[in-house]
């Protein structure tokens, strides 16, 4: 499914579900104007597309990327006083688009149930509602104070710490072709920064690391790395490393619930089963270059 020809059907598609009010990029026209202007630029639009996606042609001439500080306060004095904000080409985001528009459709056969966004038949309430049965569960006075506690874990700029390499073998150790691989991750390096200050572009910054904010791909992409956090967690569990909470003698132990970046971890308040989750969260944070941000994290007991 993912090695099939792209057709016109899903490059237009991808297109029409672009928001045409965003600002436009460092070429300086928006999705509203290509939306105008189709019967004269459409074919050309859709052959482009094409070429790139079909490898005839590079993208990285596409992938030029500006970045505007957009400041949190009203007299910012420190980097981060400013939001950034990355601005991609018209072009380089329908690209992007009809490539996760097919990466969506295999994204449930592997990652797994503890993940509940941007997978379709994954809905978000059903950990919201899992998570509030385990905290009641644990608040209950008939279960004593000595029954577990939660972890929620905050990766600090999870995005932009993202290891390509890790991505790269995450991806193909889930059994994606290599051809689809290359497409994904060539998107992902040749992306070229400038940064927009005073009106002023910067000189051009190529990162080694990291997810390009507003890219369609990027919260996709992102869910293989967490996956790997995830799978490391279910196997310490399925080997009794660690247990996790249930509600009930009926329901089954869980020890890790995700939201994208943000993790819930359900811990026994035993020292014996909390180092392996220090254990398992150190390597896995190693590994694709994570850290935790302990201004948002926080322990519930």
């Amino acid at each position: 499914m993912l090695a099939r020809d792209f057709t016109d059907g899903e490059i237009l598609n991808a297109f029409s579900q672009m928001d045409l009010c965003k600002a436009p990029g460092i070429g300086g026209l928006s999705s509203c104007f290509f939306k105008e202007n189709w019967e004269v630029v459409g074919k050309g639009v859709l052959k482009l597309c094409h070429d790139v996606l079909d490898g005839n042609k590079d993208i990285s001439y596409l992938n030029d990327t500006m970045i505007i500080l957009i400041p949190k306060t009203k007299e910012p004095n420190d980097m981060t006083n400013f939001r950034p904000i990355s601005l991609c080409r018209v072009i380089d985001k329908i690209i992007s688009e009809v490539l996760a528009n097919r990466l969506k459709e295999a994204l449930p056969l592997c990652i797994s149930q503890n993940q509940c966004a941007f997978v379709p038949s994954h809905i978000i309430h059903d950990n919201i509602l899992i998570a509030h049965e385990l905290i009641h569960y644990l608040q209950s006075s008939k279960n004593g104070p000595n029954k577990g506690f939660v972890i929620k874990l905050d990766m600090s700029k999870a995005y932009d710490r993202v290891d390509r390499n890790f991505l790269e073998k995450v991806t193909k150790k889930l059994g994606f072709e290599d051809t689809w691989v290359d497409k994904i991750l060539r998107s992902i390096r040749s992306i070229r920064y400038v940064v927009k200050c005073n009106m002023v572009l910067s000189k051009i910054i190529i990162l080694e690391r990291g997810l390009r904010q507003g890219d369609p791909l990027s919260p996709y992409l992102f869910l293989f790395c967490m996956e790997a956090f995830s799978r490391m967690l279910l196997h310490a569990q399925r080997t009794n490393v660690i247990r996790g909470i249930r509600a009930s003698q009926n329901d089954p132990h869980i020890n890790h619930l995700l939201f994208v970046d943000d993790t819930l971890l359900f811990v026994r308040n035993k020292k014996v089963k909390l180092r392996p989750f220090l254990n398992i969260l150190g390597e896995s944070a190693q590994a694709w270059g994570q850290s935790i941000n302990l201004d948002k994290s926080m322990v519930f007991f």
